[in-house]
């Protein structure tokens, strides 16, 4: 499963502007991070890109992009798998202000695992998407009924999954 950009954007941190000059090619740098995938013209984050792109913005807090194209190109050069993350992993805030949630739990009940849907949100505990959820919330369907479809998810994981939605779409 890839992330389409507005859930890349709030998982990482990264604003959709931020996202596109990444991957641009220009005569001054190579492209920062090029998506993995890419269906019916529009870009797709693999869950290694996320965690790149995370990576990014919290060194970003600190240091210049400069600085940080020529870490991304000693890292490549090393091809390093298993770095410490832990603090790239947790929330922090972007220099900006913005609130960048815990990528493994981006709300309590919602969890990003990349060996459940290929790393794509969904409820806790389950294999459902969070957007199936709040797509069903949305359509005013109520908890009973929700619970009637996917008998997993009670009422809390069904606000968590409104609320991620609601994010996702306030950067798209």
């Amino acid at each position: 499963m890839s992330f389409p950009i507005p859930i890349a954007s709030v998982l990482t941190g990264a604003t959709i502007p931020q996202l596109a000059y990444w991957r641009r090619h220009t005569n001054a740098a190579p492209p920062l991070l090029v998506p993995q995938g890419k269906r019916s013209g529009r870009y797709l984050y693999s869950w290694a890109d996320v965690v790149a792109l995370r990576s990014i913005v919290y060194l970003r807090q600190e240091k210049s992009l400069p600085r940080i194209r020529r870490a991304v190109a000693t890292l490549r050069g090393l091809e390093a798998e298993n770095l410490p993350m832990l603090e790239v992993l947790a929330p922090f805030e972007t220099r900006s202000g913005r609130p960048v949630p815990a990528l493994e739990r981006p709300r309590p009940r919602i969890a990003v695992n990349p060996k459940v849907l290929g790393g794509y949100p969904v409820i806790a505990g389950t294999r459902v998407p969070f957007d199936v959820v709040a797509s069903l919330a949305e359509d005013d369907l109520g908890p009973g009924e929700i619970a009637a479809v996917y008998p997993s998810i009670d009422q809390e994981a069904i606000g968590d999954a409104v609320s991620f939605a609601e994010q996702v779409t306030a950067v798209a």
